[in-house]
């Protein structure tokens, strides 16, 4: 699988200056490793193995992001992963575990109340796209995502996604923090849920990275 590769020797791995490092580490656990990068105005934190990215957007302060900034947390494991509800959300190599944290000024009640809808909404174009663009063999099968409510995404009846979202408001700003669960790679409930790959039967895995980095920028 596509596994971040960081010396234990280690402890950051800064590609660009990371305007965020006093605030990451004074939430993070010293030896806890990350890769920092800024590319199309996301910043981005790449982790080998989390906790939680829900948990540790929740500790983020809000008063570190900006209007219109947006930090995306990625982990290629997560240890503590949870759905909605706080159930267990397995999270085993080769899958989209990230969540997206931004700060909204006075949004509408509308936009606050179809938030969760809109997130499932934008990942099910992701993997429809990422469908036809891949494979013949799912075109050939006319394949397509279906949502169920409120928060899952599925494909061929199973789960292959899962969101949760949280935010504060801290006077008319709006502070969010929306995680995404993928099954690119591997599937943790065979019965139930379903991994983009083997839907598309290719040998080769999905790159985790790109395909997130797209998702975020689809869903700015």
């Amino acid at each position: 699988m596509e596994a971040l590769q960081v010396s234990n020797s280690v402890q950051r791995q800064i590609t660009e200056s990371n305007p965020f490092e006093t605030t990451v580490n004074s939430i993070l656990d010293p030896n806890t490793l990350y890769l920092y990068d800024l590319k199309d105005g996301i910043h981005q934190f790449r982790f080998p193995r989390l906790e939680s990215t829900h948990s540790l957007a929740q500790k983020w302060p809000w008063q570190s992001v900006q209007n219109g900034e947006w930090i995306m947390l990625l982990a290629d494991e997560q240890t503590g992963g949870r759905g909605q509800r706080n159930n267990n959300w397995s999270s085993p190599l080769g899958n989209v575990y990230m969540t997206l944290i931004f700060r909204v000024h006075n949004p509408n009640i509308i936009a606050r109340c179809l938030m969760t809808q809109a997130t499932a909404l934008t990942v099910a174009q992701a993997l429809d796209e990422e469908l036809h663009h891949r494979a013949a063999a799912a075109a050939d099968q006319d394949v397509e995502s279906s949502l169920k409510w409120i928060n899952d995404v599925f494909l061929c009846d199973k789960k292959v996604c899962g969101t949760l979202i949280s935010a504060d408001n801290v006077g008319e700003d709006y502070y969010y923090q929306v995680s995404i669960g993928v099954n690119l790679n591997a599937a943790p409930l065979p019965d139930t849920s379903i991994a983009l790959r083997h839907l598309l039967q290719t040998a080769d895995p999905i790159p985790v990275e790109s395909f997130a980095v797209r998702l975020a920028h689809r869903y700015r």
